[in-house]
């Protein structure tokens, strides 16, 4: 009987052994199931994520080639609250109350639906200075981006993650399912809750460890806290296509322009870019602040100074013809620009006078009809400048008018970028005073000749008349005897404004065409170059492999006759000499914009560096503007 007890306990006690083996077998299977779970959702979280980086970027990069985008550089805001759940949704927001949160607009980026191992949507954050913050905001994103001194939103508005601040533009998110967040360090306790999507939805039931109130993020916490995945872009990582995309818009879009802006229309046919701007003073006053060329330079910053407020427009209810609107100083002329901005100087182009003006081109009147020339006295005045003309002239019993040539010479014009066009049917122009206006109707002359001469001056000729009888009667008049024989002595008075010779469109800040480069301060890392023989002092040509601009692995190499390079991100990277040299902004040479080779500013250039690693050591961005 004992043995059979003993037997019956030994045989529970292995029932008992067996069924906890089991049990442990389970739940160690059950771990390991959810291990492997856990694992393949984090892979497939991280793909997506992945995915959906480079789509994000992208979209950014395209968007900033395409002409017409006042923002380049610019990322999306999340999914306007309002269409989630709507047939809209996916589409972001037109502008967005930066830093700002939201799910991410895959519509608008042009992909499908993107969700995570747990079926929810991608979240998405955008930070201050990288979106649109209103509906008439815009951004300002350039190279500089990444450099602390530069003071630019797009630098100090970047997000805190991990407690690293400036260390991402923008943040995807694969939520994962919603938990009760346990309290932790940089984590509030929160029970989520989530219902069907809608414009309602709360980030904090979504996304954990996140500060509402200082827009800080982790991408690791305790898993009793945490289940989000996380991806960072980084401005370092979007700003090479940022640039490449910029360099290719200035290509398409400003050399087309540039090559032609002295050349063609009232301008000779041979080709001509403006000298470039040197780098010498200071950072406020100096002419690389103000981006005003100088004669001889032919490398250096890109020549945008401007004068005026804008183009000319008709009075209210007028149509064209017209002259301009009365501006501030009462006259039928263009406005003068806004001095708080560096590159506004409406002096600097300002006509010359007559006789001796102390240059090699002044100012001068030709007679084409009527009364016979004697003599002219052509004097200059305000700012900016008009050109006032005495002109002396005799007839015999009654004054005839007179017609003239007036070859009208404006310094630094080569230094900058100018237009000039004669005025048509359908114009609205400055108003040239003194002249008869049933010539060219309602204006009174035309524009039909422009050059620019060597010294960086543009000489443009003004052809009007006098009408019959307006002439201001002489008695005296050096070398005629006035008011006898018949012999009547006249003096006639011409008055030409500055903007006749206005700012091109290219510089000008309020057009909505090419103004976005300016306002995105890409001129601050930009270098300008020309051959010399198409400076305003050269013969308007360059030999292909001699003269021109020799630009290394470029397929139109020794053809250039301008380039433009977008400096990148500043680097520590080898100056032309090839030693170690870390960069500075704002530039004071050519070497803190350009790297290797190009850090000489001088031809021969590279379109890369045969030794140095692209975006780490080198990032420079090629633009052509002309080549033969």
């Amino acid at each position: 009987m004992m043995r059979h007890r003993q037997r019956g306990a030994a045989l529970i006690l292995l029932l008992v052994v067996l069924a906890l083996g089991g049990t442990w077998y389970l739940i160690s299977r059950i771990h390991e199931r959810s291990a492997d779970f856990t694992a393949r959702n984090r892979q497939h979280n991280a793909a997506l994520l992945a995915e959906a980086k480079r789509a994000l970027v992208g979209y950014v990069a395209h968007q900033a080639a395409v002409s017409g985008e006042n923002n380049p550089g610019a990322f999306l805001c999340p999914e306007a609250p309002a269409n989630v759940g709507t047939g809209n949704e996916g589409i972001a927001s037109g502008n967005c109350s930066l830093p700002a949160v939201g799910r991410l607009p895959w519509k608008t980026i042009g992909i499908e639906k993107l969700t995570d191992a747990g079926g929810e949507p991608l979240w998405y954050v955008v930070a201050s200075g990288w979106a649109k913050p209103s509906a008439v905001g815009t951004t300002v994103i350039n190279s500089n981006c990444t450099d602390p001194a530069s003071g630019m939103a797009c630098f100090s508005g970047q997000l805190t993650v991990d407690g690293q601040p400036n260390a991402a533009v923008a943040l995807i998110i694969a939520p994962g399912p919603a938990m009760k967040v346990q309290a932790s360090a940089g984590c509030n306790a929160r029970n989520q809750s989530r219902l069907a999507p809608a414009p309602t939805m709360d980030p904090l039931d979504y996304l954990e460890c996140f500060n509402a109130v200082t827009y800080t993020f982790v991408t690791a916490a305790p898993s009793a806290s945490f289940n989000d995945q996380v991806v960072k872009v980084t401005a370092a990582e979007v700003l090479p296509l940022i640039e490449g995309a910029v360099a290719d818009r200035f290509s398409r879009e400003f050399g087309a322009q540039m090559k032609t802006a002295y050349s063609g229309g009232i301008w000779p046919a041979a080709p001509v870019l403006p000298f470039a701007v040197p780098f010498n003073g200071d950072v406020t006053t100096s002419p690389r602040n103000k981006l005003q060329g100088a004669s001889g330079i032919t490398a250096g910053l890109l020549p945008s100074s401007y004068a005026f407020a804008g183009p000319c427009s008709c009075d209210t209810g007028v149509s064209a013809p017209c002259f301009c609107k009365a501006n501030s100083q009462g006259q039928r002329s263009l406005e003068l620009c806004n001095t708080t901005d560096p590159r506004c100087d409406s002096g600097f182009v300002s006509w010359r006078i007559s006789g001796a003006c102390g240059a090699a081109n002044c100012t001068t009147v030709t007679r084409t009809a009527g009364a016979a020339l004697h003599s002219y006295n052509c004097t200059v005045s305000g700012t900016p400048s008009t050109l006032t003309c005495n002109i002396n002239g005799s007839a015999l019993l009654s004054d005839p008018g007179m017609s003239i040539s007036l070859d009208a010479v404006a310094n630094n014009a080569g230094m900058t970028l100018r237009q000039a066009s004669s005025p048509t049917g359908t114009s609205q122009a400055p108003q040239i005073t003194g002249v008869d206006t049933s010539f060219n109707n309602p204006f009174g002359y035309t524009v039909t000749a422009g050059t620019l001469n060597s010294d960086g001056s543009a000489t443009v000729r003004v052809n009007a008349q006098f009408a019959a009888g307006s002439g201001s009667i002489l008695l005296l008049l050096s070398g005629l005897t006035c008011g006898l024989l018949g012999l009547l002595c006249l003096q006639y008075t011409i008055s030409v404004p500055m903007a006749i010779l206005a700012d091109h469109a290219l510089i000008d800040p309020t057009n909505s065409q090419y103004g976005w480069l300016y306002r995105n301060r890409w001129q601050e890392v930009s270098y300008y170059a020309i051959a010399p023989g198409i400076a305003p002092s050269g013969a308007r040509s360059c030999t292909t492999s001699t003269s021109c601009l020799q630009v290394n692995y470029s397929p139109d190499a020794g053809k250039h006759r301008g380039i433009l390079v977008i400096g990148g991100q500043k680097l520590a990277t080898l100056d032309g000499s090839g030693n170690p040299y870390t960069q500075v902004r704002p530039a004071t040479a050519a070497k803190d914009i350009l790297d290797d080779l190009n850090a000489n500013g001088a031809s021969t250039y590279e379109l890369r560096s045969p030794t140095l690693v692209i975006n780490r050591s080198f990032n420079d961005h090629f633009a052509v503007i002309d080549k033969n």
